[in-house]
């Protein structure tokens, strides 16, 4: 008797510990996602990871909204301020540069 409920202590124990490090894990990754500055400034608001070696960032910065392409070797920004149709080509232009960067 004494060895189950030994076993089940140790059971519980795993599973509190389960619990934490799932609840901590948790909020680390909201953590990062929602980055500010000191001054609050600086906001990132999202980032997409569309290669190992290309990321996608929107920042906003003193209320103006900025994407940023950031590679190994260079770093595009493209403010969203604006006409959408030249952002959109700007973006794409920027997108296939970095992209045939990578490929070759």
């Amino acid at each position: 008797m004494e060895y189950f409920l030994s076993l089940f202590k140790i059971i519980v124990l795993l599973a509190v510990l389960a619990g934490i490090s799932y609840f901590l894990v948790k909020k680390n990754k909201q953590a990062n996602r929602t980055r500010k500055s000191e001054n609050d400034l600086i906001k990132l608001k999202d980032t997409l990871l569309i290669s190992h070696q290309l990321r996608a960032v929107l920042l906003e910065a003193e209320g103006e909204k900025v994407l940023a392409i950031i590679s190994n070797n260079d770093i595009r920004t493209v403010s969203l301020k604006g006409k959408n149709d030249q952002n959109e080509a700007l973006f794409r232009e920027l997108l296939l540069k970095e992209e045939t960067k990578e490929n070759a």
